[in-house]
């Protein structure tokens, strides 16, 4: 290959290399062939290897796109452990995810548990049910335990979203190498 004596191609596949530690190295090897085929072929394409090089980003932040779908894709360990580990790499990808990604997953997290705890608090005869203003009491508990279930499924949605979030951000990180590809 061309890019194989360019100093510029052999310094960014080094740092990509080194943002992949981690990853298994027949994981580690195969990414950074994917990596220099799509600069062979912009190059063969009479692009300068530096404007490749600029339209996939830093090495840094692309090999962290790669080690969040690698956790993501993994089907050993707990995969709760997984979305956190991957959720760490995207929050620190860029600010609004900062924002956002805490939102959603206190949001979704707090209206699971408001849910189960309306619905237990409805279950139980002894509470009564004046919140809803009705007397009767069965009502109120079937009004209690639905509202319950309302709150746990907009939980279990908010989480939802945010596991869409996650993908679509790991999906930028990754689109540049489509671009112009």
């Amino acid at each position: 290959m061309t890019q194989d004596r360019n100093p510029l191609v052999e310094r960014y596949l080094a740092r990509f290399r080194d943002g992949l530690k981690g990853a298994r190295s027949d994981e580690r090897e195969e990414f950074v062939r994917e990596i220099e085929s799509h600069i062979a072929e912009g190059v063969a394409r009479g692009e300068q290897a530096g404007a490749v090089l600029y339209r996939l980003g830093p090495a840094e932040r692309l090999a962290k796109a790669y080690r969040a779908e690698l956790t993501l894709r993994s089907r050993g360990g707990i995969w709760v452990w997984r979305f956190l580990a991957v959720l760490g790499l995207v929050v620190t990808a860029s600010i609004p995810s900062m924002i956002i990604v805490p939102l959603l997953l206190a949001m979704g997290l707090g209206f699971l548990a408001g849910g189960v705890a309306a619905i237990v608090w409805a279950s139980i005869p002894a509470l009564d049910a004046s919140f809803y203003g009705i007397s009767n009491d069965a009502l109120g508990r079937f009004l209690g335990a639905l509202t319950g279930l309302g709150l746990f499924v907009s939980g279990a949605l908010l989480l939802w979203v945010l596991y869409l979030y996650v993908l679509l951000l790991i999906r930028a990180m990754r689109g540049a190498l489509s671009v112009g590809g």
